[in-house]
């Protein structure tokens, strides 16, 4: 903005001053210290633009020369003044004056010469006075070059009669165009070194192509200007040296070319190749990611649900992967590609790995896995029949436990065995039902008969099979699972049964059943319980103490209750009661006893719990009956068992 000011003055006070007449050298010099003192070091920058300026307001010439281009050519025209004279006058015959005037010519040239080495594009070729001054310096050779032929042409009139005129082989070229036959010389070896350079291609075909061009345009003047001197042997020679250095540089913007096509197709191919990667990445990621919900990290597990899952999400991959596997990616692939690759490489090598562990315990389970069945009749362990695995509500239900080892083996015992059956309903569970087998001919069977909803219930009756209770009136077995059916909605239910111990699976098996009225098993429950009391007996005593049974006694009397007929304790030992648990200060001690006596109803009996108080000397206080469990009907018969 400065600078455009500068100029704007510059320009006003050179205005003025021409418009006033003051060109004198004092007002140059004081205008010039006027721009030093405005532009200061940037002298040479503002004398451009003080030029530019004066040629856009029309007060300096568009077209003037520079100084030392003006000065030459007032020499060439001074030269070819003196040329022309010495044709003209001057001792000696034509040839003779022709010699001197050559002379006068050769100046001009180097005039010439001068102008194009020292101001190349310092001025307009097409500049009316350089264009005169070549069209006149042409002229003048043209005429020093007949004055010499002259003589020789008037010695042989009979050889230019028979063979025609002077060819232009034999002429003499003129100076200016052989001053650019120099010039096409000295451009086509620029071209031959560039070429011979070990710079980047690109670069040395664009470099030759300039000189080539340079070249051409230094033929072309010589065709403009000496049209005459085109099918002269130096300017035919130097024509075709400029078509061998072209067809080198094409050889070579054709191999540079190629490149470029080469490196076009290549970034084609890798925005391709990075698409392609992009949409494999949209693919895969998911089997890798925590939160896609697909993530296939397995682990060693035998829980059939995980492995249902996984084998889902491992179904839906398999073949993607393969299609993967299968996928040209010459273009390459993408580094975030890569990393998804190896990490589900990684995946799938776990899966197979898990996978097939999985599948071996599997396959070792089922060769051990015995079923559940099931029939509305007593079924025959050797020879089941009847098998059903649906039924209608009121129909009566028996299950058949077939395990593929005796029980002694599956729990390890001869003796007992405490058979748990663990009972889903509707995908519920319900308490497991115990069945204790006590008797070694049991143990040794592969089979175990488990009565559901039994027409006649027999499975309290042997005192060798024992079923848990749930509660102290709830016994496990039919009179738990009639319970269970009787509360049922209408509608279809599934039942599912397992046997197994410390993890391993022995026997599985289900059912299903429907209706719209499952109270009709409630009067079965009521035989079941019926037949459960049958079988009830007081608990067997764990430890015996006489001092401490009678004081039990004598606290059941105390709180009402009938004559005890006998009473067992049931602990081994007694249980403490800290303050707050763990290393606590114990506060009491409790141990529990089973009670019976008999009333209005019958024999029954109760559990009952007794604690003594720990005293700040550190004894024990005095025994008392704390706690009363629920009444266990007694059959007569079962009174001393």
């Amino acid at each position: 903005m400065r600078s455009g000011k500068s100029i704007l003055s510059l320009t006003l006070a050179l205005g003025l001053a021409l418009g006033a007449g003051f060109w004198g050298q004092a007002a140059q010099a004081g205008l010039l210290d006027d721009v030093g003192s405005a532009m200061g070091g940037a002298a040479s920058r503002v004398k451009k633009d003080l030029k530019e300026a004066g040629q856009e307001i029309g007060l300096v010439d568009k077209d003037a020369l520079p100084g030392g281009v003006a000065s030459r050519l007032k020499k060439i025209n001074q030269e070819l003044d003196k040329a022309e004279k010495a044709l003209a006058q001057g001792a000696g015959g034509p040839q003779d004056r022709a010699k001197r005037a050559e002379q006068n010519v050769k100046r001009a040239n180097t005039y010439r010469l001068e102008i194009d080495k020292s101001y190349k594009g310092k001025y307009s070729p097409d500049n009316p006075q350089i264009k005169a001054a070549d069209r006149r310096l042409a002229k003048v050779e043209e005429k020093v070059q007949a004055a010499s032929s002259g003589e020789a042409s008037a010695a042989a009139p009979a050889a230019s009669a028979a063979g025609g005129q002077t060819t232009q082989a034999s002429a003499k070229l003129p100076g200016g165009a052989k001053n650019r036959l120099g010039k096409v010389d000295k451009e086509l070896a620029q071209v031959e070194r560039v070429l011979g350079k070990s710079a980047s291609a690109d670069w040395r075909a664009k470099q030759a192509d300039m000189h080539l061009k340079s070249a051409q345009d230094y033929l072309d003047e010589i065709a403009k200007s000496y049209p005459e001197a085109m099918g002269h042997p130096e300017v035919q020679a130097a024509q075709a040296s400029l078509a061998r250095a072209r067809d080198k540089v094409a050889a070579l913007q054709g191999k540079v070319a190629a490149a470029d096509s080469h490196k076009q197709k290549a970034a084609a191919s890798a925005k391709d190749a990075e698409a392609l990667s992009q949409e494999w990445i949209d693919k895969l990621k998911p089997f890798v990611s925590p939160n896609s919900g697909k993530e296939l990290a397995t682990y060693a597990s035998d829980d059939e649900n995980l492995w249902r899952g996984w084998e889902a999400i491992h179904a839906e991959l398999a073949p993607l992967w393969d299609e993967y596997q299968k996928t040209d990616f010459s273009g390459g692939k993408s580094p975030e590609l890569q990393a998804v690759e190896k990490h589900l490489k990684r995946y799938l090598d776990n899966y197979d790995s898990n996978h097939a562990s999985y599948a071996n315990k599997k396959a070792e389970d089922a060769a051990k896995l015995g079923r559940f069945v099931f029939s509305k009749e007593p079924p025959d362990p050797a020879n089941p029949s009847g098998l059903t695995q649906s039924f209608k509500a009121g129909d009566h239900i028996y299950a058949l436990a077939l395990a593929t080892k005796p029980w002694s083996e599956i729990y390890r015992s001869q003796n007992n065995a405490p058979v748990r059956i663990d009972v889903l309903i509707d995908g519920k569970k319900i308490h497991a039902q115990f069945v204790e087998l006590k008797k070694p001919a049991y143990l040794a069977r592969k089979y175990l008969v488990f009565e559901i909803a039994p027409e006649k219930i027999t499975a309290y009756s042997d005192p060798d099979i024992v079923y848990g209770k749930s509660t102290a009136t709830l016994r496990q077995g039919p009179m738990e699972m009639l319970d269970h059916l009787s509360k049922l909605a209408p509608g279809k239910h599934s039942l599912d049964f397992k046997v197994a111990y410390y993890g391993d699976t022995y026997v599985q098996g289900g059912f299903t059943i429907e209706g719209d009225d499952f109270k009709v098993y409630q009067a079965m429950a009521q035989k079941a319980a019926g037949a459960a009391a049958k079988s009830v007996t007081l608990p067997p005593a764990r430890m015996t103490n006489k001092a401490l049974e009678a004081k039990m006694r004598e606290l059941t009397a105390n709180a009402g209750w009938p004559e005890v007929y006998r009473l067992n304790i049931i602990d081994k030992d007694w249980w403490l009661d800290r303050m707050s648990g763990g290393n606590s200060p114990v506060k009491s001690r409790h141990m529990a006893a089973a009670v019976m006596a008999k009333d209005g109803d019958g024999y029954f009996y109760k559990v009952c719990t007794f604690h003594q108080p720990k005293l700040i000397t550190g004894a024990w206080g005095e025994l008392e009956l704390t706690r009363t469990g629920d009444r266990v009907p007694v059959a007569e018969e079962n009174k001393d068992k």
